[in-house]
C-alpha cells in the first residue's frame, strides 16, 4: 500500500505500513525509462516496492508509472483484385493489386493519413514449344512486384528465409519495395528442367541487392539430380557483402529394393557481411557447409521410411572447424 506526499514541487506516492495513511493499492507499469518518474527498490523485505524519483531538469528519471496503459481498438482491412489476361496460347498477363487499411487507434484520427498502404505484382509469362517429341519447351517470365512501407498483409508476405537470403536482419525495418525478377529455361514433359533467374531487389532505406539463381532437376535412368546455385550481392549505406548457396542432391532409384531411394546431398551457405567504413566483417558474417546421406522408401507408397545422416562443418567469425552429426530414423 501506498501512502501521499503533496510538496511545494509535485505529489507523489510512497511505499508505506502504516494503516492509518497508507490509502492506495497501486499497479505500476513498465513505460519505457526516461518516461516514468518511479524505480524498483530491490532491496525492500516486503517483495517489490516502487520508489519515487524526481525528474532533472525537466527529464524523468524512472522507468515506471502508475498508470494502466489501455489497448486502444485497432482496425485491420485488405482488398486484393487480381486479373489474369491470356495475350495468346502461350503468353498470360497477371496481375495482382492490394490496398490495405491499419488503424492502430480507431478512437483517434491522428496521422490517418498514414493508415493506408499499396502493393501490387504483375508477371507475364510465355512458354514456347521447341520438341514436339518430349514436348521441350522454352520458359520465360518477367515479374515486378511492388510493395509501399505502409502496406499491411494479414500474413507474412515474403518466406521465413527471405531477409537471411538477402543479408537484412531477422527482423528488417518496413520499407517501400521493389523486385524485378526476369527468368528462362527450358522444361520437358517428364519433368527435367534447367532454369537461370535474375532479380533486382531495392528498398527505400537505401538497400540494392541483386541475385542470380541456377536450377537444374533432371531423371536419368533411375538416377536423379536437384541441383541449385545462388549468389546475391547486396550493399547499404553501412555495409555490403554476398550470401552464397549451392546445393548439390544425387540420388539413385533402387528397383530391386522396391524402389527405394539412396542418395547424398551437400549444401553451402556462406553470408559475407562487411562494414563499408573500415572493410571488417560484421557478426552477422557465417559459413557452414551441410553434407546429407539418406536412404527412403519410395515417395509413391502411402507409408514412408527414412533413414538420414547429417554431418554440418560451422565456420564463423569466432568458431572455425566446429563439428556437429545426427542421425535420423524416420
Amino acid at each position: 500500500m501506498y501512502d501521499t506526499i503533496d510538496n511545494v514541487v509535485d505529489s507523489f506516492y510512497r511505499y508505506s505500513i502504516d494503516p492509518a495513511t497508507a490509502k492506495h493499492n497501486l499497479a505500476f507499469t513498465d513505460v519505457g525509462f526516461g518516461r516514468g518518474n518511479y524505480i524498483t527498490d530491490n532491496g525492500n523485505a516486503n517483495g517489490k516496492v516502487f520508489v519515487y524519483v524526481a525528474p532533472v531538469n525537466g527529464v524523468r528519471q524512472g522507468n515506471y508509472d502508475p498508470v494502466i496503459l489501455l489497448v486502444a481498438p485497432r482496425k485491420q482491412q485488405l482488398l486484393t483484385l487480381g486479373i489474369d489476361y491470356n495475350i495468346s496460347a502461350n503468353t498470360v498477363l497477371k496481375t495482382e493489386l492490394a490496398t490495405s487499411k491499419y488503424d492502430v487507434n480507431t478512437l483517434s484520427s491522428l496521422h490517418d493519413n498514414s493508415d493506408n498502404g499499396y502493393a501490387a505484382k504483375i508477371n507475364l509469362s510465355n512458354a514456347h514449344l521447341l520438341k514436339e517429341k518430349n514436348k521441350l519447351s522454352l520458359v520465360s517470365s518477367l515479374d515486378y512486384e511492388y510493395v509501399q512501407q505502409r502496406f499491411q498483409p494479414l500474413e507474412r508476405l515474403r518466406g521465413v528465409e527471405f531477409t537471411r537470403d538477402w543479408g537484412l536482419p531477422l527482423v528488417a525495418q518496413r520499407a517501400t519495395e521493389n523486385i524485378v525478377k526476369a527468368s528462362t529455361g527450358l522444361r520437358a514433359d517428364n519433368g527435367n528442367a534447367v532454369q537461370y533467374a535474375f532479380t533486382s531487389y531495392n528498398r527505400s532505406d537505401d538497400y540494392s541487392g541483386f541475385q542470380n539463381a541456377l536450377t537444374q532437376f533432371t531423371n536419368w535412368k533411375n538416377w536423379g539430380f536437384n541441383n541449385q546455385l545462388v549468389l546475391t550481392n547486396y550493399q547499404t549505406d553501412t555495409y555490403k557483402g554476398y550470401f552464397l548457396k549451392p546445393i548439390i542432391d544425387v540420388s539413385k532409384k533402387l528397383p530391386w529394393m522396391d524402389n527405394w531411394i539412396i542418395g547424398g546431398r551437400y549444401t553451402l551457405e556462406e553470408n559475407v557481411n562487411r562494414n563499408t567504413r573500415n572493410d571488417s566483417l560484421n557478426f552477422t558474417s557465417f559459413s557452414f557447409d551441410t553434407y546429407t546421406a539418406y536412404l527412403k522408401s519410395s515417395p509413391e507408397k502411402e507409408t514412408g521410411m527414412a533413414l538420414i545422416f547429417t554431418r554440418e562443418v560451422i565456420n564463423t567469425l569466432w568458431v572455425k572447424n566446429c563439428y556437429g552429426e545426427t542421425g535420423v530414423i524416420t
